[in-house]
């Protein structure tokens, strides 16, 4: 699977769960906008929607920068809080949503752990990012 269909399943999963949850969602006419989806709850949120794998270690880890491929090399771009407000990401292995704020969210890479050996602070909990 490639990874324009790897997008197309996270937006329509993410649609779905966002629909069952009663917010009204949108997208953009063009494929030039830095979101994908606009979801209203009574607050407008542009969404960039992220599908992701489980890695060897059970923890989801997503890249939540963007690629852009040249004829040269590929140029992986960050978002800034002008184009979204959150990202929300589609696990097929765990066949869950997950939402999280721009402000809660690292610039380029991300790890929600599912469970981990060590009780830390710092580890972004998945479970507390699902939708």
């Amino acid at each position: 699977m490639d990874t324009n269909q790897k997008g197309d399943i996270a937006e329509a999963k993410v649609t779905a769960k966002l629909l069952e949850l009663g917010h009204t969602v949108s997208e953009p006419v063009n494929d030039h906008s830095r979101y994908d989806l606009i979801s209203d709850d009574g607050e407008l949120h542009r969404l960039q929607i992220k599908y992701a794998s489980l890695d060897e270690n059970g923890s989801i880890n997503v890249s939540i920068s963007s690629s852009n491929p040249n004829t040269i090399e590929s140029v992986e771009s960050t978002y800034s809080s002008d184009e979204v407000d959150a990202f929300v990401i589609y696990c097929p292995d765990t066949e869950n949503v997950y939402w999280v704020d721009y402000d809660n969210a690292p610039k380029h890479k991300m790890k929600l752990r599912l469970r981990a050996k060590i009780d830390n602070p710092n580890i972004n909990w998945a479970e507390d990012y699902e939708i």
